[in-house]
């Protein structure tokens, strides 16, 4: 009987020491689990965010782009000719179907750069609002050429003032690779010597 008695505890530790190394088990292997995705979901991100740095940098190349040849356009207008179509100030027009408008690219990409997003989408909205003041004005009753000039001539200085800081824009976001300067360089250049057909209603 006092073997038995000395026996059953020996018995009952053994299963109690089971249950607590199969318990810290499960619990090591969920820690390890937790632990190697939350690194997994953090590497997926940085190279999301990344991904989505290489399409704003390219965006904002366009942009410039964009800009740069609207520019030559608004400085072609001649209103000794006639008022320019809506044709050309549509076409100024920037598209808000970027990702710098997309709700995704809020979630990918660092919040160091929010603020940057949301004040060049501010520019963008603030250029095709102007735009369409000019479009709206042609229309009126009381058209008068001079303030349609006035008014593209506060556009122009927009423009300008866009192109210059475009660029700086481009270095707050990311590291910029000379050959994307040179390229811009390169566009303007080349559009100052273009001549614009412009087209008078």
């Amino acid at each position: 009987m006092p073997y038995m008695l000395q026996t059953q505890p020996d018995a009952g530790m053994d299963i109690v020491e089971k249950v607590v190394l199969i318990l810290a088990g499960v619990l090591l292997t969920t820690l390890f689990q937790f632990v190697s995705s939350l690194l997994t979901r953090r590497s997926d991100k940085s190279l999301k965010h990344k991904d989505q740095l290489k399409l704003l940098s390219s965006e904002l190349e366009d942009l410039t782009r964009h800009c740069i040849a609207n520019l030559q356009v608004l400085k072609s207008f001649d209103l000794s000719k006639g008022i320019p179509s809506s044709l050309h100030l549509q076409k100024m027009k920037i598209m808000e179907s970027s990702i710098l408008f997309s709700p995704d690219t809020f979630q990918i990409i660092s919040s160091d750069y929010t603020r940057f997003i949301n004040r060049l989408r501010l520019e963008i909205r603030n250029i095709n609002l102007e735009i369409d003041y000019l479009l709206n004005y042609k229309q009126r009753q009381d058209f008068k050429p001079e303030v349609f000039q006035q008014y593209t001539d506060y556009l122009v200085s927009k423009m300008e003032t866009t192109i210059t800081m475009l660029p700086e824009r481009l270095r707050d976001l990311t590291v910029v690779n000379e050959a994307i300067v040179d390229r811009i360089k390169a566009h303007k250049e080349e559009n100052a010597k273009t001549l614009r057909k412009i087209i008078y209603d």
